[in-house]
């Protein structure tokens, strides 16, 4: 692990953002590779509406700050406002999110800025060129009240033409405010909110915005979810109405227009974060699972609220979804049945314990994100889910926060069977806040704690997750780039690297807890081990030095000796005991 800046100033300015050839580190830009900087290539700070202190932007990251009404990243209250990117880039895993590459610029959207960083690699002067996004700063109204501005903005595709965007806002109602819910209802005095809309586009000669002061596709108190695409559509899954019911949206370029292909009322309330889309057949038939939570009956005969699985099928050409009742069914849904005979309960009310039952869930405070694993395409599907909670909404079960491991069969199949769970609250001592996929085929995973970080990985033999890796500290925003380097920023905006070739920890080990010294010397040894974030062996050089005066290493007679660890096993370092008394040995490493 290593610090790589720490920053004791509010400088209001992304620390990571990657475009395909560049990392940009706190401005300025440096080799994706070697991360050597890059003289004369950075971009200058423009004051924002919500500070970006911090953040940062690669295709796998998040952050556990909320885009509005949090200037310094540390507001924990405001937390159940804050969805990772990666929570939004659900689907295909074929966009970024954040940015675009259209051949000449690089189109970067920023979280909770409402900018867009337009990159021109051609201008050695000047790389970097600051645009707002258009009309951003302007209201949205609707029915008396306004919405103040679009804090997270998100690029889900690009033409010859347009960069077409999926945009939320995030509003604050007074007394003499009209609820954006409740606008035909009198006044109330409201809390903070999410508001959420998709297919905003601009043109790239002019910037010129279409749908965004009228959006084409509005609701409150939302998430929503980029699902898939094809040249000619793009599909955006969302919840809505306190989380009560789901949606299914199609957007049709050529006429700008939105169908709902799928929706979906839910007895039950949180928010249900949708895993990717993988596609099944031929002739673009994807699928995806998401989840409701009811207050009974699931499986049948359960007394308290269940995590019901559902199945959506849909065909990202606007054609007949695979194993649909008709051509002109372009989406479809289906309950699962899920077999828990592995658990030794078919009533998993220990397993998969959920206190929320249906209540008003405007605050996102409980969350249920899976993901979808294909190891070989056409091969059995594995469904993950992973339970959150945001700062301030601990659930008092801590099995809640239970990991499961789910396979289909067949593949894509509405059957599943429960094959294992990892007590995430016990490895870690904390509550999840956010998990994050760390590569495309979604065999690992960062989990986030209050306290902590964990990389976890799924092993398809045992079918079960294993932690591989906990890396203690409060960080506060993290993202894994094109490298395999996992980048995170603590509350204080230190930004810290992890690579796959540096340490998180060194391990000495002895093969005893203590001896007995009767006057003569004792030949032992101890083992050393370095591993890197992944929990895999890494070879690095190492000094070991040994505390007190009752040992010296056997090979040079002192108090400290040089080594160097290796991929393939521990290595063996020869000790000899001479005296009585305490011996700690610690390792130290300028990797």
């Amino acid at each position: 692990m290593s610090l790589i800046n720490r920053q004791n100033q509010n400088i209001n300015m992304p620390a990571i953002i990657e475009t395909p050839s560049s990392i940009w580190m706190q401005g300025q830009e440096h080799d994706a590779s070697t991360l050597s900087p890059l003289f004369g290539k950075q971009f200058h700070y423009y004051h924002s509406n919500t500070n970006t202190n911090g953040t940062i932007y690669t295709k796998f990251s998040g952050t556990l700050g909320s885009a509005y009404d949090n200037g310094n990243h540390t507001n924990r209250a405001a937390d159940y406002f804050a969805f990772n990117l990666e929570d939004f880039n659900r689907g295909m895993k074929d966009v970024n999110g954040y940015y675009w590459n259209d051949g000449f610029n690089y189109y970067t959207m920023e979280y909770g800025g409402y900018r867009m960083w337009k990159f021109n690699p051609s201008n050695q002067n000047l790389t970097y060129g600051l645009v707002n996004r258009p009309n951003a700063t302007a209201t949205l109204s609707t029915c008396d009240w306004t919405v103040g501005h679009l804090h997270e903005n998100f690029i889900l595709d690009e033409d010859s033409s347009n960069v077409y965007l999926m945009s939320g806002g995030h509003q604050q109602r007074g007394y003499y405010d009209r609820h954006p819910c409740q606008c035909s209802n009198g006044y109330e005095k409201d809390a903070w909110r999410r508001t959420i809309k998709q297919f905003t586009y601009f043109t790239k000669n002019t910037l010129s915005p279409t749908n965004d002061s009228s959006p084409i596709s509005y609701n409150c108190h939302g998430y929503h979810a980029y699902i898939g695409r094809s040249s000619t559509r793009i599909f955006v899954f969302r919840s809505k109405e306190d989380q009560n019911s789901t949606d299914l949206m199609m957007y049709t370029k050529s006429t700008n227009t939105v169908t709902t292909v799928q929706s979906l009322t839910h007895s039950g309330s949180h928010t249900p974060i949708p895993s990717e889309a993988i596609q099944i057949d031929s002739t673009g038939s994807y699928v995806f699972y998401h989840t409701q939570v009811v207050p009974n009956g699931v499986p049948s005969g359960s007394s308290n609220p269940k995590h019901q699985i559902q199945r959506i099928v849909f065909d990202v050409n606007g054609s007949q979804a695979s194993g649909s009742s008709g051509p002109s069914v372009v989406a479809y849904n289906t309950n699962c049945t899920v077999d828990y005979t592995l658990s030794g309960s078919s009533t998993p009310d220990t397993l998969w314990p959920n206190s929320w039952t249906t209540s008003t869930q405007r605050y996102f405070s409980r969350r249920t994100k899976l993901f979808l694993n294909q190891p070989v395409s056409g091969s059995t599907m594995y469904l993950i889910a992973f339970n959150i909670t945001p700062y301030g909404n601990e659930d008092s079960n801590k099995n809640y926060y239970n990991a499961h491991v789910f396979t289909t069969h067949p593949t894509a199949s509405a059957n599943l069977t429960y094959r294992s769970s990892r007590p995430i609250y016990t490895d870690l001592g904390g509550e999840i806040r956010a998990v994050i996929a760390m590569d495309s085929n979604t065999n690992r995973f960062l989990v986030v704690t209050t306290n902590n970080m964990a990389i976890y990985t799924f092993d398809t033999a045992s079918l079960s997750l294993t932690l591989a890796q906990t890396i203690p500290g409060e960080f506060r925003h993290y993202g894994v780039d094109t490298y395999g380097r996992l980048w995170a920023t603590t509350y204080a905006n230190d930004l810290f690297s992890f690579a796959l070739d540096s340490p998180v920890r060194i391990n000495i080990t002895s093969p005893t807890a203590s001896y007995s010294y009767t006057g003569t010397n004792i030949s032992s040894n101890v083992n050393v081990e370095a591993r890197n974030y992944l929990g895999s062996r890494v070879a690095v050089p190492t000094r070991l030095t040994i505390e007190g005066t009752s040992a010296t290493f056997t090979s040079n007679g002192l108090s400290y000796i040089d080594v160097t660890t290796t991929t393939s096993s521990i290595v063996n370092v020869p000790i000899t005991i001479t005296n009585g008394g305490f011996t700690r040995i610690v390792a130290s490493s300028n990797f």
